[in-house]
């Protein structure tokens, strides 16, 4: 008997998706030889233990705020905040000056009347306006 069987074959019959034929063959093979034995009680082992290791629950908030605390990064986060902040004051404080002045600068150019300059130059040949 020597079909060795993938590890595609093994996750299938641990989990359970594989038909009752092929069951039978794999434990037919695992009890074939010891070397097939030995190969199956491991690929069991890792099997078991990678479903223990996804059940372990992670706290990913806390994961983080712990590199962010050895990368010394949670200072930076509130001075960034705090810059923002700071930047948008100043910014609103200038729109509350600017916009009563450019409203008056609209205004008053709009009531400004162009004058128009004429003058004609009278030549011997002709006469020009400029």
């Amino acid at each position: 008997m020597e079909n060795n069987y993938s590890d595609i074959d093994l996750a299938r019959y641990f989990s359970g998706q594989c038909t009752d034929t092929e069951k039978e063959s794999i434990e037919s093979w695992s009890e074939f030889s010891p070397e097939n034995k030995e190969l199956f009680n491991s690929a069991r082992f890792v099997w078991e233990r990678s479903l223990e290791a996804e059940n372990v629950p992670y706290k990913t908030e806390d994961a983080l705020g712990k590199v962010h605390a050895r990368l010394g990064m949670n200072n930076n986060k509130q001075l960034k905040n705090k810059t923002l902040t700071i930047y948008s004051k100043i910014a609103a404080i200038a729109a509350v000056i600017m916009l009563p002045l450019l409203f008056f600068y609209l205004l008053s150019k709009n009531n400004q009347q162009t004058e128009i300059a004429y003058k004609t130059v009278n030549t011997e040949n002709e006469i020009r306006n400029i």
